[in-house]
């Protein structure tokens, strides 16, 4: 989902990953031994296409961010390289030290105030962070110093709907499909805000379009269901549910999902053992405001009460809901 590295140019070649020059100010003979032990510790992995030291070392980083290597080397032959910051902020993220993560980003701006892809990845972390207008503020930055950049638009449009202005997040899932036609989770997304304002039609096609990009969206087939079931058809409801399910069958939602359906097509045997075993993987789906919150209508909420009822009788369980 994020931006990365810049300025580098990759090729398909595989080359071991040499150290062409080392900068600092150490001495001559402590950058010697930074060399050897740098190209003995990473000979192994291969670069596609090695520019500089740097370039090498952030090459090393992606490849290695999510094992949490964060990017010491590259910060220590150049300490204003801000494509190290940047990636590092990456992995503070995917390690959800989302404040580490600001941090380093906000140092890959003081080197480098046009980095658009910083200003997105920051948007993002105060996103997660809940920092909603701070991350709006980062992505109109990103825009403005690239306008063709599909990513913002997308991660904009995902934060206006977490606030509730879906025509601004349509306009800007509008926006990054007009810069990139086969952005699947922007059709998702735009889908889903479509869904929230019961433009149900909408939302299917979008959902569909989706699934063409990508048939193994599991959860788009969940959403298709709940759609459907609001619309009274149970059947076609039951096929995305068990749709989903083929694709992953320990998915808490469209199991309970299903579980309601059958329940109301008067297969409470089935139902039953469906619905428990979807608690057994996440509880809050016994929870009515969680389930709103995943956006499941009143009809197959309300149903969904009876069966949490009478999953409660029969097994004495203290579900809250």
């Amino acid at each position: 989902m994020y931006y990365t590295a810049r300025n580098l140019s990759w090729v398909t070649i595989s080359v071991p990953c040499l150290i062409l020059g080392i900068v600092g100010t150490q001495p001559a003979s402590s950058k010697q031994q930074l060399q050897t032990k740098l190209q003995n510790q990473f000979l192994p992995y291969k670069v596609n296409l090695i520019l500089d030291s740097k370039t090498a070392h952030a090459g090393r980083d992606i490849a290695h961010k999510q094992r949490g290597e964060y990017q010491k080397q590259t910060l220590y032959l150049d300490p204003n390289y801000a494509v190290a910051y940047n990636n590092r902020g990456l992995t503070y993220y995917k390690r959800g030290e989302y404040q580490k993560a600001i941090e380093s980003y906000n140092q890959a701006l003081r080197v480098d105030p046009n980095y658009a892809a910083v200003y997105n990845n920051r948007g993002t972390t105060y996103k997660k962070i809940r920092a909603y207008q701070k991350a709006i503020n980062d992505y109109n930055q990103a825009l403005s110093l690239d306008p063709h950049y599909a990513r913002a638009y997308y991660n904009r449009g995902t934060t206006y709907s977490a606030i509730g202005k879906y025509q601004k997040a349509i306009d800007d899932y509008n926006q990054a499909l007009h810069l990139d036609p086969h952005y699947a989770r922007a059709y998702y997304n735009r889908g889903t805000t479509y869904k929230k304002i019961g433009a149900y039609q909408k939302a299917i096609n979008d959902y569909n379009q989706a699934l063409r990009l990508n048939p193994n969206y599991a959860f788009v087939y969940n959403n298709i269901g709940l759609i459907k079931y609001e619309q009274g058809a149970i059947e076609e409801a039951i096929q995305q549910f068990q749709q989903s399910l083929s694709i992953d069958d320990q998915s808490a939602e469209p199991q309970l999902a299903l579980a309601v359906a059958l329940y109301t097509q008067g297969k409470p045997e089935k139902a039953l053992k469906l619905a428990e075993s979807a608690l057994n993987l996440d509880k809050r789906f016994a929870e009515i405001e969680f389930l709103q919150e995943n956006l499941w209508g009143d009809k197959i909420t309300a149903d969904a009460q009876k069966l949490l009822s009478h999953l409660q009788k029969q097994a004495g369980k203290a579900f809250s809901f």
